[in-house]
């Protein structure tokens, strides 16, 4: 039987900074990987000097690729692993640190895990100075104990349509995996190539999750995406509620059910037609559509309104933290506003 082949894929783009830390990270693992794949978004400061002296000592093949021209995130993550020979992939930051045996933990979740096609773990967050700043980054996903149970019981889709949950540098995936998913699409509105991969990677059901902290994810200022959260949407009043244009009220509702919908346009190139999940994006489409275009007249709100409240769907689409008032009181804001 063949050793599996393990690659890191590696992107980067003015890192000097941190950069030597996150490799000699990855040069001390417990289980080395075959090769490292990096792809420069053509920087400008030493990053191109610290990876060629890297290699020169590395336990491993590097090979560096560098862009004449800027790929950007998502696409400069395609090319890297599309360049990688390995089996089993490894996304790459520049600046954070691996935990010494993240490389050994994870093969061994996709050993014990043959169906598994994406592993996911959870990180602890650092400062510039690498100091533990005392978060899990799903925490602050908000993947806690009760949704990871639902993952592990098969509603991982459920959870992405509430907001993608999947940070790429926490995840490894395998090579014939991620090959059919590319290209990846950069047309979708808030979603890049992380995003792209768990959500598919949900919709299959094929992301296992390791609990364990493998990385050490930095929070810094020059970073080029870091913690993606809702926290600076500013909260409507109950004045602003009654007394704003209606339009102003729709318009976040119908810029998510156009990024759902070019989401799920892109989903069905890669997911059969008939896969279950597929009709979880098609129930919530329909709800957004219906949010999104209600009658001006209140009274022409009142059966459409109360049959998604009667079917569950202001529940269901409730945020995970809202009580249970929470579906009825969208309702009530859905026909009086």
């Amino acid at each position: 039987m063949n050793k599996i082949q393990l690659s890191v894929a590696m992107c980067t783009y003015n890192g000097a900074t941190f950069l030597e830390e996150q490799l000699n990270s990855i040069a001390t693992q417990t289980r080395l990987p075959d090769e490292l794949i990096v792809c420069d978004d053509a920087s400008t400061d030493e990053t191109c000097q610290i990876l060629e002296k890297f290699a020169q000592r590395a336990p491993f093949a590097v090979e560096i690729h560098r862009n004449r021209q800027s790929l950007q995130v998502t696409k400069n993550f395609e090319k890297a692993l599309h360049l990688c020979k390995g089996d089993i992939l490894f996304l790459c930051d520049q600046d954070d640190l691996w935990r010494s045996d993240k490389v050994e933990k994870m093969v061994g979740v996709f050993e014990a895990n043959p169906n598994a096609q994406v592993v996911y773990s959870d990180a602890e967050l650092i400062n510039e100075r690498a100091e533990l700043i005392g978060q899990r980054q799903w925490d602050i996903l908000r993947l806690y104990p009760t949704q990871l149970k639902q993952w592990k019981s098969g509603l991982a889709t459920d959870l992405m349509l509430g907001g993608n949950r999947v940070t790429g540098c926490m995840v490894a995936v395998r090579k014939q995996f991620v090959e059919k998913l590319m290209p990846f699409p950069t047309a979708i509105s808030g979603c890049i190539h992380d995003g792209w991969i768990g959500f598919v990677g949900s919709v299959l059901d094929v992301i296992q999750l390791c609990e364990e902290p493998l990385t050490m994810y930095r929070q810094h200022e020059n970073q080029q995406i870091g913690i993606r959260t809702n926290e600076d949407v500013e909260p409507v009043s109950l004045k602003q509620r009654f007394s704003r244009p209606q339009a102003e009220k729709v318009a976040p509702i119908r810029e998510k059910h156009e990024q759902l919908m070019a989401l799920y346009q892109e989903t069905k190139t890669v997911v059969p037609h008939n896969h279950p999940n597929l009709l979880k994006i098609a129930r919530k489409l329909q709800f957004l559509e219906m949010r999104g275009h209600l009658p001006d007249q209140r009274l022409f709100r009142i059966m459409p309104v109360l049959k998604h409240l009667t079917n569950g769907n202001y529940h269901h689409y409730a945020d995970q933290d809202a009580n249970w008032m929470g579906g009825f009181l969208t309702a009530l804001g859905d026909f009086m506003e």
